[in-house]
C-alpha cells in the first residue's frame, strides 16, 4: 500500500483532462513569467556559449563537468595540455589542424601586402620565405602616408578576406543540404582566432626577430637596401618610423597603427561571431541556444503520422503498380474541401484528402490507406474519419471499410461517408467536395 501511494505521488495520470497542460516543448518560461534580463547578462550568456564552443572542440571527450567549468581559464589550459599529451587521435588531429590554421595565416598577411606593393609598382627586393612568414624590403619614400597606412592595413585585411572566403564556402556547403565535416569546421574556427589575433601575433614575431629600429643596426645604418642589412621594419613600427622621418612625431604613427588594427580587429570579431554562432559545426551553437531560450512558438514538432511529399509520391506510385494475388488493383481518389467562415467571406482553407482503395474483380472495394494534406501543407496519414476530425477538424470522411474486413459493406470510390459527416460538427458538417477524381 505504501509503494502504491508513492507511485501515485510521483506519477501523474496523463489521461486525465488537463494533465498534459503543464508540459511543453520549451525549457524557458513563457515571456510573461520571465524576469527581465539586463543587457550585461545577455552578453555574458552569449559569450559563455562562444567560450564553451571554442574549448570543447579541442577534445572529443565532452562531459557535463567540462561545460560547467568552461569559464575557468586555468582548467581549460590544463585540458589543452591534457589533449596534446594524453588525448585520443581525433583530439590530436584537431589540435594540429588548429595550429596549422593559425600558422598559415601569416603567409596570407604578407602576401596581401606584397600584392598591394606590386599593384603600386613599387620595387620589392630581398624576398625571403621564413617559417614565421615572408620577408621583403621596399623603399617607402615613393609612397604617400595614406598609401603606407594602406599597406599596413592590407596585412590583416588579406587574412580577413581569406577568412570570409572560408565562411562563404562553409555556408554554401550547408545551403546545398550537406554537412560540413567537423575537422573543417574546427580549422575555420582556428583560422578565425588567428584572424582576430593577427596584428598581435605579427607584433610578437617582429619583437622576437628584432624587426624594428633597423636604422640603428650596424649593417643597416649606412644603406638599408644592402644585403648585409638583415632587418625588415615590422608592421607595427612602419608608421612610427615614417612619422619620425617626416618630423611629425612617432606618437602619431602609433595612433595610426592602433586605429588600423582596431578597424580590422572589429571586422574580424564580427566575422568570427557570425561564423561561430550560425555556421560552425553546422549551426550547433545557435541550435543549442535556441533550444534553451526559445518559447513554444519557436519549436516545430511533427505529428505522429506525418510524412513528406516525397514519401507520399512513393506510396502512390507503388499503389498504382500493385497487383494482388487475386488480381486486386489499388486506385487513388483525391478530394479537396474548402473550409469557410460565414463571418469572414474571404476566409478559405483548402484541405486535400487522398484515399488509396483496393478493388477486387467482383467489384468490392476496401480502403487501404488515406492521407490528409492540411491547409498549411502538413501531410498526415489518418485512420478513419474520427481520426481526421480529431487531428484537423476536417477531412474527406471515408471509413476504413467500417470494421476493417473485406466482407464489410463497401464504399464507392469518391463517395462521402454520410454517417461521418455529421460527426465533424460546426462549420465542417456542411462541407462539400469541390473536386473528386479517380486516378
Amino acid at each position: 500500500g505504501q509503494q502504491h501511494a508513492t507511485q501515485e505521488k510521483w506519477w501523474a495520470d496523463l489521461k486525465a483532462p488537463g494533465a498534459r497542460d503543464e508540459f511543453s516543448f520549451a525549457i524557458a518560461l513563457p515571456p510573461g513569467q520571465r524576469r527581465p534580463e539586463t543587457a550585461w547578462h545577455i552578453v555574458v550568456t552569449k559569450m559563455k556559449f562562444l567560450w564553451q564552443e571554442l574549448f570543447m572542440d579541442l577534445s572529443s571527450d565532452v562531459r557535463a563537468a567540462d561545460y560547467a567549468a568552461a569559464t575557468d581559464v586555468n582548467l581549460q589550459c590544463a585540458r589543452v595540455k591534457k589533449t596534446c599529451c594524453n588525448g585520443d587521435a581525433d583530439s590530436r588531429i584537431a589540435f594540429v589542424l588548429m595550429v596549422m590554421a593559425v600558422w598559415v595565416r601569416c603567409y596570407f598577411h604578407f602576401f596581401g601586402q606584397w600584392l598591394i606593393l606590386v599593384a603600386k609598382k613599387t620595387a620589392v627586393y630581398g624576398f625571403k620565405a621564413r617559417v614565421y612568414g615572408l620577408e621583403y624590403k621596399y623603399m617607402p619614400d615613393g609612397l604617400s602616408t595614406m598609401e603606407e597606412i594602406g599597406i599596413v592595413m592590407a596585412g590583416p585585411a588579406s587574412v580577413l578576406v581569406v577568412y570570409l572566403a572560408l565562411i562563404a564556402t562553409a555556408q554554401l556547403y550547408r545551403a546545398t543540404g550537406s554537412y560540413l565535416p567537423d575537422l573543417a569546421s574546427k580549422y575555420i574556427a582556428a583560422f578565425g582566432i588567428g584572424t582576430v589575433l593577427d596584428p598581435v601575433l605579427v607584433l610578437l614575431v617582429d619583437l622576437a626577430t628584432s624587426n624594428y629600429a633597423c636604422d640603428a643596426r650596424p649593417g643597416c645604418r649606412v644603406d638599408y637596401t644592402r644585403s648585409s642589412c638583415d632587418c625588415v621594419e615590422g608592421d607595427a613600427f612602419k608608421l612610427w618610423r615614417r612619422m619620425v622621418d617626416e618630423n611629425n612625431g612617432g606618437v602619431l604613427g602609433i595612433f595610426y597603427a592602433v586605429a588600423v588594427y582596431m578597424i580590422t580587429g572589429a571586422a574580424a570579431c564580427a566575422a568570427g561571431y557570425y561564423y561561430l554562432v550560425h555556421v560552425h559545426m553546422n549551426g550547433r551553437i545557435i541550435d543549442t541556444f535556441t533550444r534553451i531560450h526559445a518559447g513554444n512558438d519557436k519549436f516545430f514538432v511533427p505529428r505522429d503520422f506525418e510524412c513528406s511529399l516525397e514519401e507520399l509520391d512513393y506510396i502512390l506510385a507503388r499503389a498504382r503498380r500493385y497487383r494482388g494475388p487475386k488480381e486486386e488493383r489499388r486506385h487513388v481518389a483525391v478530394a479537396k474541401y474548402d473550409l469557410r467562415d460565414p463571418l469572414l467571406p474571404d476566409f478559405v482553407e483548402t484541405s486535400t484528402h487522398v484515399t488509396i482503395y483496393e478493388q477486387a474483380l467482383d467489384g468490392k472495394q476496401r480502403v487501404y490507406r488515406q492521407f490528409l494534406k492540411a491547409h498549411d501543407g502538413t501531410i498526415t496519414e489518418i485512420f478513419g474519419s474520427a481520426d481526421a476530425a480529431a487531428v484537423f477538424g476536417t477531412a474527406r470522411p471515408v471509413d476504413q471499410s467500417r470494421d476493417g474486413t473485406e466482407d464489410a459493406p463497401a464504399i464507392s470510390a469518391g463517395a462521402d461517408d454520410e454517417a461521418a459527416l455529421s460527426a465533424l460538427g460546426g462549420y465542417f458538417s456542411g462541407l462539400k467536395a469541390i473536386q473528386c477524381e479517380k486516378k
